[in-house]
């Protein structure tokens, strides 16, 4: 019989192992105890809301609603991300005592205790298939509102498209390094550095009334201390915020960019180091929160091409007057997740 327990709190050594086993093989840095104790123990707040699910004393699924600081205005806000969401192969077509699937169930008691347990608002930025579960509990759909430009990143990683897709995909990542290399010349190189807990955070979004977000400057300790962020600098002064690959190899993305005295150079240089770190990685991507125009264009020219699918955040208000579709999506939902 599967049973259910839900509680509010920092997890434990035995949380921490359950969740490395569940939710490690779909997402790698969660195979690291450490990381795993970082987010839900070490997180701001010192506590998130898991439900598992258990067959005979195993944990066969999990969710949890993770706190993150969040504003609207001059108002600070809880909101909950949900996050670690997993479900045995064997056990996706269970059900409870009471009939419900074991998945839906995780998000429904999600739902059911989050005003109590004192969030605002709730987010989660996944795909069509989990985020239909999420509007079948009154979530709105929000789509993310710039163009990301996105590159191959390690070229093994090509291998796993297969077939026809293998070969047009190879020949867009050799044109691609081909352009950066060009690139290389024409302007000085910009060098990535790793981020130090007391450099400045990226400047926060001035927001209009009624609207919400997440900011670097409210999480910013607990987003270096992951170890996923970098600074990349070129010459001229441009500056950006990025994700590195890490342990699990995720896609490089340049997460916030300002320009320097040269823009449209110091663009094709950041964009050409962006390239090199990729190649630790699934892919690049370049997000344009701000639509700087010698950002796109940089990368642009360097090969880089419009993602197929846009990204997707699904979120739902628990506090009355905040309408939570009416966010201010900023790079910060996803940075190091």
């Amino acid at each position: 019989m599967i049973e259910l327990h839900v509680f509010r709190g920092a997890a434990g050594e035995r949380e921490v192992e359950w969740i490395v086993d569940l939710y490690g093989p779909a997402d790698p840095k969660y195979l690291d105890a450490r990381f795993v104790r970082h987010q839900f123990a070490e997180n701001p707040f010192g506590w998130s809301v898991h439900a598992f699910a258990l067959a005979d004393g195993r944990a066969v699924g999990h969710c949890a609603l993770l706190p993150v600081p969040a504003r609207s205005g001059d108002e600070t806000l809880v909101s909950g991300k949900f996050e670690a969401f997993a479900v045995r192969s064997e056990h996706q077509s269970s059900a409870l005592p009471d009939g419900r699937l074991v998945g839906l169930a995780l998000l429904s008691e999600l739902y059911d205790r989050a005003a109590e347990s004192g969030f605002a608002v709730l987010h989660d930025l996944v795909g069509p298939d989990i985020g239909l579960m999420h509007r079948l509990h009154g979530a709105s759909r929000v789509q993310v509102p710039w163009q990301t430009l996105v590159g191959a990143g390690n070229r093994q990683m090509l291998a796993s498209l297969g077939g026809g897709h293998v070969v047009a995909a190879s020949l867009v990542a050799a044109t691609q390094r081909s352009l950066v290399r060009t690139a290389r010349l024409a302007s000085p190189p910009a060098v990535v550095r790793s981020v130090d807990p007391g450099d400045a955070p990226p400047p926060a979004h001035v927001l209009e009334p009624g609207r919400w977000t997440l900011e670097a400057a409210d999480m910013w300790e607990w987003l270096v201390a992951t170890g996923l962020l970098a600074w990349l600098e070129e010459p001229s002064g441009g500056r950006g915020l990025v994700r590195v690959p890490g342990v699990a190899r995720q896609a490089a993305e340049l997460l916030d960019w300002r320009p320097g005295r040269r823009p449209l150079a110091g663009a094709l240089a950041a964009v050409a180091a962006m390239a090199r770190l990729g190649r630790e990685g699934r892919s690049v991507r370049i997000g344009n929160p701000t639509g700087d125009p010698d950002l796109r264009r940089a990368a642009r020219m360097l090969g880089l091409l419009p993602a197929r699918k846009p990204l997707t955040l699904y979120v739902k208000s628990l506090q009355p007057g905040l309408d939570a579709s009416g966010v201010a999506v900023t790079p910060f939902f996803f940075a190091t997740f």
